[in-house]
């Protein structure tokens, strides 16, 4: 299969969870200024604390693409979560934002969650 036909990428590898980053980077996504701002984490390292700066920037690619795939009212409300609940709606977020973990969660997790052993 060509690389350009799958559904499936591994672009979850670049960050994994990312909880603590995405709640720290929320503030700067949602701002009128988003692109200078996170540019200015990308190179500065302010928020996010992450010494290598390829690491950050994959972070940060990642954070944006989940950002990027849910609606601005769906950020408003996660920030009003309480914290149990924010990392339960950033798992919602993950698994539409990349299609292998949905459909493992779909094909494998639930249908083994569902059987007896």
């Amino acid at each position: 299969m060509r690389r350009g036909n799958s559904p499936y990428s591994a672009a979850i590898t670049g960050g994994g969870f990312l909880f603590e980053e995405t709640d720290a980077l929320l503030p700067l996504l949602k701002s009128p200024d988003r692109k200078a701002l996170v540019k200015d984490e990308l190179v500065n390292n302010r928020i996010l604390h992450i010494n290598a700066e390829k690491s950050r920037s994959k972070a940060i690619l990642e954070i944006k693409r989940r950002f990027d795939v849910m609606p601005p009212a769906f950020w408003e409300d996660y920030q009003a979560m309480n914290e149990d609940n924010r990392r339960i709606a950033l798992l919602f977020v993950i698994l539409k934002t990349y299609k292998i973990l949905f459909d493992f969660q779909i094909n494998v997790a639930i249908k083994k969650w569902n059987s007896v052993s």
